[in-house]
């Protein structure tokens, strides 16, 4: 039981890590594609929330949020997997 915990564990920091990665990579496509759909002059669509974020701040705040959040996971990632080390 203590061997399936073990790995479970390192598993938990392992995808933190990633979904930190993932986050950013995502916020810059997502900024991407709505700077190239307002060049276009078409509409933005997206889900409520992040229609909320959107009108609030525009493209940047879109940015801005998932690169915070993906930050604060590759941190957190980083230090827990340092902490085992």
């Amino acid at each position: 039981m203590s061997k399936l915990i073990n790995i479970l564990e390192k598993q938990y920091q392992i995808w933190l890590f990633l979904i930190g990665i993932v986050l950013i990579v995502g916020g810059v496509y997502f900024f991407l594609d709505i700077k190239s759909m307002e060049e276009a002059g078409k509409e933005v669509h997206m889900n409520k929330l992040f229609k909320l974020v959107y009108n609030f701040g525009g493209k940047y705040t879109i940015l801005a949020y998932f690169e915070v959040i993906g930050l604060l996971s590759l941190i957190s990632g980083i230090q827990t997997i340092k902490n085992k080390l």
